[in-house]
């Protein structure tokens, strides 16, 4: 809605005016959203919450949701200032996100989302608040205030709720604090975080690119570990812990599984001793944690997201070793699990039309029909696509897909690096959410006045039906089921084998291998 045209939107004032009034709080938020993004200026709308009967909460809540930068920051003083007065709960917490959304104005709002840990107001949110803020703004004395504060005060809470997400997080903030302040300030920080127990891993999805943000990280033989996974994607993921070897198991097995009917039932996780720990699926925009003891064997465990066809690109490895402190002197990359002869694979580069062409430039050499394949196997391409008669039918033939661009290797390139560009409307990827809270994200193969059937997972694309009147929202996804940024973890010879072999077609005996 706020990236809707603001002459658009503001036709409409009178509507969402009545709207910021109506029963639901999402409804009453996504009204302060249109009206502040169709141009409604700061003071009016803060009158029109001042005497709403729903009161601030909606409008703090659109303010801190609004993608303009220059908007939120309309608000800013008079959003500040509600963080130093007293409130009620629901208004102080909206309170606490909108400040953490003004960009600019770190130092005025860290020190009293600190002051509010330490007296314990509304603690948990304004921990939540505080670790939105960039790092680099915390102010050195309000940091120092309460890294003190974080020192007393952890080590005296309860085993039982040291994975409680308030907890977790004050962890996570002690632990940044550690690293900016003065190390003799927080020598006794760093000392009691490790007492505590429990290592705090915090890693987020990257939007439509199905990879983590971190590849790897170490845990202590024996010692509580969570780890807290922030999807910020449009596809669900998991995280599940496997025996070192086993990765390719288990995303085989879970490949071809079916979503569970039993919503209790944690989906696309395989029955099998090689799975050691598995956390929920998390949907869209959602947190999910995952607690769970390291192992008291050393050694390189893969996790994984078991969602159908994401295990080949989207997992890493949980160092276990015997002293924490020790590897984190002297830390060492893992092997990577789908090829241990070499380190972890990372990001090669961020390609572009332009660098991948100017990279491909820099391969003098014939290409490889073996690489090639190997490449369009190890990519997934497969599980979605089919060449030869052989792979997936939730994406178009690839067969002669060199024949679609003409024969222009610029343009099938273009459509590798930036799949979601042109998206066919017959494999447009859609998330349907059901009336009982479940979401189905896939292709949808047949639709009809009574039902719709949807594919969730294309190595096993058995269609889903599902009762038109038991759908609360379909909509199409935003880009194609294909990851952006598919390439960047592959080297200029990889896109060279792989370009080559889509030129031919999978064809070894195709003139491109023999020129």
């Amino acid at each position: 809605l706020a990236r809707q045209p603001k002459v658009d939107l503001a036709k409409h004032t009178d509507t969402f005016a009545e709207l910021a009034e109506a029963d639901g709080a999402a409804i009453q938020r996504a009204a302060y959203i249109g009206l502040i993004a169709g141009g409604g200026k700061a003071d009016e709308l803060w009158e029109q919450a001042e005497i709403a009967s729903s009161g601030f909460a909606p409008l703090l809540h659109a303010i801190a949701a609004t993608p303009s930068k220059s908007a939120r920051l309309n608000f800013a003083g008079k959003v500040i200032p509600l963080l130093e007065s007293g409130n009620e709960p629901a208004v102080t917490q909206a309170a606490m996100l909108a400040a953490a959304a003004m960009d600019g104005q770190e130092a005025k709002v860290f020190p009293l989302l600190a002051d509010a840990v330490i007296d314990d107001t509304e603690r948990a949110t304004a921990l939540q608040a505080m670790l939105r803020l960039p790092v680099s703004t915390w102010p050195k004395e309000s940091s120092a205030k309460l890294a003190r504060h974080i020192e007393q005060s952890a080590g005296k809470v309860p085993v039982e709720q040291r994975t409680d997400a308030w907890f977790v997080d004050m962890v996570s903030v002690g632990e940044k604090l550690a690293k900016v302040l003065p190390a003799k300030q927080t020598a006794g920080l760093s000392k009691t975080l490790k007492a505590v127990g429990v290592r705090i891993v915090r890693i987020k999805t990257v939007y439509e690119q199905m990879r983590y943000d971190v590849k790897f990280f170490a845990a202590e033989a024996g010692r509580p570990v969570q780890i807290v996974l922030d999807n910020v994607d449009v596809m669900p993921h998991n995280i599940v812990i496997v025996k070192p070897g086993s990765m390719q198991k288990v995303g085989e097995a879970a490949s071809l599984m079916q979503p569970p009917k039993d919503p209790k039932v944690k989906p696309f996780i395989p029955d099998m001793p090689e799975v050691l720990h598995a956390g929920h699926l998390v949907q869209s925009n959602e947190v999910g944690r995952l607690s769970f003891i390291a192992p008291t064997e050393p050694g390189e465990y893969p996790y994984v997201c078991t969602f159908p066809g994401h295990w080949m690109k989207m997992y890493g490895v949980m160092v276990v070793v015997k002293d924490l402190e020790a590897w984190e002197k002297a830390p060492t990359t893992p092997m990577d699990p789908i090829d241990p002869t070499k380190p972890i694979r990372d990001v090669v580069q961020e390609y572009t039309l332009k660098s991948a062409l100017t990279a491909l430039e820099g391969v003098h050499r014939k290409p490889s029909f073996e690489k090639g394949q190997t490449l369009f196997k190890q990519m997934s391409c497969a599980l979605c696509h089919k060449m030869n008669g052989k792979g997936g039918n939730v994406g178009p033939d690839l067969t002669e897909v060199f024949k679609k661009h003409k024969n222009n290797r610029e343009s099938l390139l273009v459509e590798l690096i930036d799949p979601s560009k042109v998206v066919d409307e017959k494999f447009k990827a859609y998330l349907v959410e059901t009336e009982e809270g479940d979401q189905h994200y896939g292709v949808i193969t047949k639709e009809t006045d009574e039902a719709i059937w949807i594919v969730t997972n294309p190595q096993n694309p058995v269609p889903l039906k599902i009762a038109v009147s038991d759908i609360y929202e379909k909509r199409a996804a935003k880009g194609s089921m294909m990851p952006k940024g598919l390439l960047n973890f592959y080297y200029p010879d990889d896109l060279f084998d792989l370009l080559h072999y889509l030129e031919a077609g999978g064809n070894p005996k195709h003139a491109v291998y023999n020129r």
